[in-house]
C-alpha cells in the first residue's frame, strides 16, 4: 500500500512550512498552505494565530496540526490507504497542490479511462491498482 509518510513531504515541498499573508491572495493568512478563507476554523490556523506568527514565519508545535489537515483533506480523499502505487498517490498529491483535489482526480480518472467522477470511487481505486508503475 501506498504510505503517507512518503506522500506528505511531496506536499510540503510545495506548501512549504512557513505562515503567508498576502492580501492580494484569496487564502490571505494561511499556514502550509492551509487558507483560513477557506478553514479559519482549522486548528493549524488557530493555533498559529494564537501564537502570534506572521508571515515567513514558524512553529513547529504546528507540523503534528499540518499533517493532520493534509490527511483527512487530500490523503484520505485520494483513498490514499487503498492505493498500491504511490507514484500514483503522489501525483494525485502534486496536481492537487495547484489544481486542486477534485481536478486531481478527474484527471488521472481520464489518464485511465473510468467515468469521470472527481472521487475516488472503487472503479478508480481497482483501476489504479491494476496499473503497473513501471510502465
Amino acid at each position: 500500500m501506498a504510505d503517507f509518510e512518503l506522500f506528505f513531504p511531496l506536499v510540503i515541498a510545495t506548501e512549504k512550512l512557513v505562515i503567508t499573508d498576502d492580501p492580494n491572495d484569496s487564502g490571505s493568512y494561511s499556514v502550509a498552505g492551509i487558507s483560513s478563507r477557506d478553514y479559519p476554523h482549522d486548528p493549524a490556523i488557530l493555533k498559529a494565530k494564537e501564537l502570534g506568527l506572521k508571515a515567513g514565519q514558524w512553529d513547529d508545535c504546528l507540523l503534528p496540526l499540518v499533517k493532520d489537515f493534509y490527511y483527512k483533506h487530500e490523503w484520505a480523499l485520494y483513498a490514499g490507504n487503498e492505493i498500491i502505487n504511490q507514484e500514483a498517490v503522489n501525483t494525485l498529491g502534486d496536481r492537487g497542490t495547484s489544481i486542486g483535489v477534485k481536478q486531481s482526480i478527474k484527471m488521472i480518472q481520464t489518464q485511465i479511462g473510468v467515468p469521470i467522477t472527481g472521487t475516488m470511487d472503487r472503479i478508480t481505486i481497482n483501476k489504479i491498482n491494476e496499473l503497473n508503475p513501471y510502465t
